[in-house]
């Protein structure tokens, strides 16, 4: 009687450790294991949680303060998405630190300037033409000037006559330190070539019907072409000058 007794308790105690060992080896681990709180569960295969709710379906609150605390922890391997959505709809509050890859401070803002602005394909502005446009009505017997010299050094002056119905002049008056060499078109079989000296002027009579003057002059600053029209009205005399300037 009593080694049966002490057979069938023992055959009992064995069955139940393998029981509690099978539950405690299954929990969490595998298809259908139970979802245990504060361990790792390990599964192979997708879990859903699906259902009809006017709210969130999930709610993860961490009211921790320490160093590190997050609501979410997301791992995958290299070059894998943390997560994906159904819904193009833009989620209030989520901020995103990079874009393609990069960080805020890769990207001019609307209002900054960027570092190389003031370039054109690696050059600074002093490397390009400059055009610059003047004009003047002069009255009859009044020697005008068309503005500040053109590529700094080279002085545009027209004296109207009086009456208009005369001819007129244009004067070219180089204003730099140095020569400068000048060449002028009139229409003529070739053009006039003067190289004038500093302070020099050059004097272009002008019809009073119209006339028109093309320049090239080689100073300090560079290489500058010069379109000069001028004509006579009734109480005054017009001139207007297009220039580029080329530098070196």
């Amino acid at each position: 009687m009593g080694g049966t007794f002490f057979k069938g308790a023992l055959a009992g105690g064995i069955g139940a450790a393998l029981v509690l060992a099978t539950g405690a080896a299954l929990a969490g681990t595998g298809i259908g294991g139970v979802f245990n709180l504060g361990q790792t569960n390990t599964v192979n295969e997708t879990s859903a949680l699906t259902g009809a709710k006017a709210g969130t379906m999930l709610q993860i609150s961490n009211t921790s303060t320490g160093a590190g605390a997050s609501a979410l922890g997301l791992s995958v391997a290299a070059g894998k998405p943390p997560f994906s959505v159904s819904s193009g709809t833009k989620v209030a509050k989520l901020n995103a630190d990079r874009l393609d890859s990069l960080d805020s401070a890769a990207f001019l803002r609307a209002t900054g300037k960027a570092v190389d602005s003031d370039l054109l394909d690696g050059l600074d502005s002093s490397a390009f033409g400059r055009s610059r446009g003047q004009a003047v009505s002069v009255p009859p017997g009044v020697n005008g000037s068309l503005g500040n010299p053109l590529g700094g050094f080279l002085g545009l002056f027209y004296e109207c006559s009086d009456p208009t119905e005369g001819n007129g002049a244009l004067v070219l008056w180089n204003q730099s330190g140095s020569v400068a060499d000048v060449f002028v078109d009139t229409g003529g079989v070739s053009p006039s070539y003067t190289r004038m000296s500093a302070g020099q002027q050059i004097v272009l009579p002008a019809a009073a019907t119209g006339d028109s003057f093309h320049i090239q002059a080689n100073g300090t600053p560079g290489v500058m072409v010069v379109d000069v029209a001028t004509v006579h009205r009734a109480t005054e005399c017009h001139a207007q000058a297009l220039a580029h300037l080329a530098t070196g």
